[in-house]
This record gives C-alpha cells, sequence and structure tokens, in this order.
C-alpha cells in the first residue's frame, strides 16, 4: 500500500495483455451506454453551476451498468465483481499498518460492515464514457464507500495525463480545516480547488487499477480538460466501490432523476 498522500494501491498492467485486449473489444459503442448522473456531470459540473442551470447530461458522460455488461465481457468485469478480489483488499486496507502512524487505512467504524464473518458489503461499478467537461473539485467519498476502485479500458496512453489526482491542503491548512470549509455549489462534499495541491497523479494507462480506502486524508479531484484539437476526447473506466450494505445498488441513477450525493 502506498502511503503519500493518502493509502492507496496503483497496479499497472493488472490483467494478462490478452485478457485485457479481448476486455476492450468486447465493450459496445456509446450507443449501449446510459445517460447518467453521477458526481461531476450533469447539475455537479463546475461550468454548470456558474451558468446556474442544468446541463443536458449527453454533454458530460455515459454509463454501461452493471447489469448491462454482456458475457463477453465476464472475464473482465468478473474480476471485480468476485469476493476474492474484494476480500483481498478488505484484509488489506483494514490492516493496522496499512496506514502508517495512523493506524488502519479503513476507518474502524466501517470494520463491523466485513470482519468477523459479517458480509455487509456490496461490490458496484459501472464503465463509464467520461467526456470532456467531467471535473470534480478535491473530495474524500462519502462514508458509505469502504473501498474505491478505478480501472482505466483505454486503448493507448493518449490520455493517460488526464487521471485522477491524489491531493493534500496546502501548508497552513488541516484535514480538519478543509473539510468544515464549504462544498462547491450543488456538491457539499466537493471542496474547493485553492485548498489544496495535487501531489501525485494515478495515471489513467490501459490496464492500470487504482484502490483507496475513504478516510479522512482521501482527498481525490478530476479534471477532464481535453483540448479540442485532440484526436479522442472521451475515456472509458471501471468506476466502483466496495459500499456498505448487503445487496445495495451502486450510487449512479439515470438522467431521469436525480443523483444522490455519492461523494
Amino acid at each position: 500500500v502506498l502511503q503519500e498522500p493518502f493509502p492507496h494501491m496503483y497496479v499497472e498492467g493488472l490483467l494478462p495483455a490478452a485478457v485485457y485486449a479481448q476486455g476492450l473489444t468486447a465493450i459496445p459503442g456509446a450507443a449501449a451506454f446510459s445517460k447518467v448522473v453521477y458526481p461531476g456531470v450533469g447539475r455537479g459540473a463546475p461550468a454548470l453551476q456558474a451558468r446556474g442551470h442544468r446541463e443536458k447530461i449527453e454533454d458530460h458522460g455515459l454509463a454501461l451498468p452493471q447489469s448491462g455488461h454482456a458475457a463477453t465481457l465476464a472475464e473482465l468485469t468478473g474480476f471485480f465483481a468476485g469476493d476474492g478480489f474484494r476480500d483481498t483488499l478488505l484484509r488489506r486496507f483494514s490492516a493496522a499498518d496499512s496506514w502508517l502512524g495512523h493506524g488502519p487505512a479503513i476507518p474502524p467504524f466501517k470494520h463491523v460492515h466485513f470482519e468477523d464473518g459479517a458480509a455487509d458489503v456490496t461490490t458496484v461499478f459501472d464503465i463509464h464514457k467520461d467526456l470532456p467537461g467531467f471535473e470534480l473539485s478535491p473530495h474524500r467519498d462519502v462514508d458509505e464507500k469502504v473501498l474505491t476502485l478505478l480501472y482505466y479500458l483505454e486503448p493507448d496512453d493518449l490520455l493517460a495525463d488526464w487521471g485522477t489526482l491524489l491531493c493534500r491542503p496546502k501548508p497552513g491548512r488541516s484535514y480538519e480545516d478543509v473539510e468544515a470549509s464549504p462544498g462547491t455549489p450543488g456538491r457539499p462534499h466537493a471542496k474547493d480547488w485553492a485548498l489544496f495541491a495535487v501531489t501525485k497523479t494515478a495515471r489513467a494507462a490501459p490496464n492500470n487499477r487504482l484502490v483507496f480506502a475513504p478516510n479522512r486524508a482521501s482527498f481525490h479531484a478530476v479534471r477532464f480538460d481535453v483540448p479540442e484539437d485532440f484526436p479522442r476526447r472521451e475515456r472509458t473506466v471501471l468506476r466502483g466501490f466496495v459500499r456498505s450494505g448487503h445487496n445495495k445498488r451502486n450510487f449512479i441513477v439515470t438522467a431521469a432523476t436525480d443523483a444522490a450525493d455519492g461523494g
């Protein structure tokens, strides 16, 4: 488990190359994806907040719901949905030495959901197509999330530099200070960019995975501001969580309904 700026795992080349290549060819085109509301799109988009109205959701993001994955995607997505993958990560991030100097990376109050035989967690995920305009200022994720998982499904390194930004408060500010600061309009858990320094970027490179345990220090962000002259301006990513509660749904909803504040 890497420690800076907060405990996380970043693994390059997660799956065998042949499995990964087959998975990419099985991902359908945008027409098979649903219009969705998730943090950073729709009412959460900064450009929308400035204008004071809701922009069309299709200008920002699409999702292939977990329930809609075709059989040809089973080998790729089944790895993430499996109990073995989930339980290994839960053990590692709940270990007493997983956050050096602080104890377990998963806050102890969440351990009741998975320790001592408990199985009160659900792995949920969707495959997203992020489009220009997708942006989330630094946030640590809501307490219902026990683990946050991102797996980049890109064909090449073209958009790798627009990955997940790992942040810490700027000098002179504590985690308690930034947590107590006002949220951004429509997103109470997302904080002002000016309060944070970006210390690392988890690159959105092919077959790379980022996992972390949301806690008081796990501030992360994304700003998908790809220039207009780029040959490709959409990014495919498997975005999911191990969340508290048995047989729970994902935080992402269709565009026809309002989104819960998923963090």
